[in-house]
């Protein structure tokens, strides 16, 4: 075999699965950084329409409060 001895094809072997499985790892890392900022962002939007869907709400309780009550129109 042209100079290529067990021990040898082990050690490259070795290294080539090395190399793969960092390339693996940093794209894994990568990809969930990406996901990490996507749900960061999906998040944040999501307070603000709960904070929007909050004020509705305690407008429209206000509102059907003060017409029970009858101050609504006066």
């Amino acid at each position: 075999m042209l100079g290529v001895t067990p021990g040898t094809a082990s050690a490259d072997i070795n290294q080539a699965a090395r190399h793969i499985g960092q390339g693996l790892g940093s794209a894994a890392h990568t990809i969930g950084r990406g996901a990490k900022h996507i749900g960061l962002e999906i998040g944040h939007e999501a307070k603000h329409v709960g904070i929007t869907i909050g004020h509705a709400a305690k407008a429209g309780g206000l509102a059907f409060w003060h017409a029970v009550k009858g101050k609504g129109h006066h």
